[in-house]
C-alpha cells in the first residue's frame, strides 16, 4: 500500500493449489490453441497480469522445478513467453514471496532452485508464530480478529480468558485461533465468552484437571515473555516494566525463577 506500485494490479497466486500439468499455463499464459481444452482467447497468465505491479507467490516452495526454471528467466530477462508463443513480451513487475518451508532445506535437497532462491531472496522478513506473541500483543489481535468475525457486537473478553487463550500453544498459528473465536461466538449465542465456548482448547490448556497445571502454565509463559521484553530494552528493568505494565519487583521475581 506504501510502494510506487500502489495503483498498479496486486496478483496473488497460491502456487500449491495450481494444477501440476497447468502451472506454466497459469503463471506465463498461453496462445490461443496451445494445448487440448485451453481457451480459444488464450490466456493472460499470473505474470502478465501483474505488469506495473506486484506479484505474489504464495507457498512458493511447491512450485515444480521446472516452473521454477522458466520463473527464474523471467525474472532475470523481464520478459515472458506464453505457452504456444515464440515472442517474449516484456513484463515489469516486483515480486514477493511467502512460505512455510525451508527453502534452504529444499535447495540442499534439490527440490528448489539455489539460483532462484538467492534471486528472490533479497529481503527476508520472519513471521514470528502465535505462541510467540506477547500477551498484548496477542490480545489486540484476539480482540481484532473478534470484531471481524462477528456480525454483531461482541462483548470484549475478560482478562481471565484471554490469559487462558495465551496458554494455548496454538500450533494453527492466526488461522487456528480465528477459526476457534468464529466457533466460540456461535456457541456463546449472545452470552460473554467463556472457555467452555472453546471445546477443542481444553486439553491444551488443561494439562490436568488440577487449577494448579494452568495457572504453572501461565507464570512461565508469562515469565518468557517478561524476559523477551527486557532483552529487547537491552535490561533495563525499568523500561521493560513499564512495557510489560508490572512493578519492577514482580519483574525481578520473574528473573529470579
Amino acid at each position: 500500500a506504501h510502494s510506487q506500485r500502489r495503483k498498479g494490479p496486486l496478483v496473488a497466486v497460491n502456487c500449491g493449489a495450481l494444477p501440476a500439468e497447468l502451472v506454466e499455463a497459469e503463471l506465463f499464459g498461453y496462445q490461443a490453441g496451445a494445448f487440448t481444452g485451453s481457451d480459444r482467447n488464450g490466456r493472460l497468465g499470473y505474470v502478465r497480469a501483474a505488469d506495473k505491479g506486484i506479484l505474489f507467490l504464495d507457498e512458493v516452495g511447491e512450485l515444480p522445478l521446472t516452473a521454477q526454471t522458466r520463473l527464474l528467466r523471467v525474472l532475470q530477462e523481464k520478459s515472458v513467453t506464453p505457452v504456444g508463443s515464440h515472442v517474449a513480451e516484456p513484463v515489469d513487475f516486483h515480486v514477493l514471496a511467502a512460505t512455510n518451508q525451508n527453502l534452504q532445506q529444499m535447495v540442499a535437497e534439490g527440490r528448489f532452485r539455489e539460483d532462484l532462491y538467492y534471486r528472490i531472496n533479497g529481503f527476508l522478513l520472519q513471521l514470528p508464530p502465535l505462541r510467540d506473541y506477547g500477551f498484548t500483543e496477542f490480545c489486540a489481535l484476539a480482540e481484532r480478529l473478534l470484531a471481524q468475525t462477528a456480525s454483531a457486537p461482541v462483548m470484549k473478553p475478560g482478562e481471565q480468558l484471554l490469559q487462558q487463550l495465551f496458554a494455548c500453544p496454538w500450533p494453527g498459528n492466526i488461522r487456528q485461533l480465528k477459526q476457534a473465536l468464529e466457533v466460540a461466538v456461535i456457541l456463546a449465542d449472545g452470552a460473554p465468552l467463556t472457555l467452555e465456548h472453546f471445546p477443542g482448547l481444553q486439553p491444551a490448556v488443561r494439562q490436568d484437571s488440577t487449577a494448579g497445571a494452568v495457572q504453572g502454565s501461565l507464570r512461565e509463559r508469562n515469565i518468557a515473555h517478561a524476559l523477551r521484553v527486557l532483552d529487547s530494552h537491552q535490561g533495563n528493568v525499568s523500561a521493560a516494566a513499564r512495557e510489560l505494565g508490572i512493578s519492577r519487583t514482580t519483574l525481578y521475581s520473574y528473573m529470579k525463577e
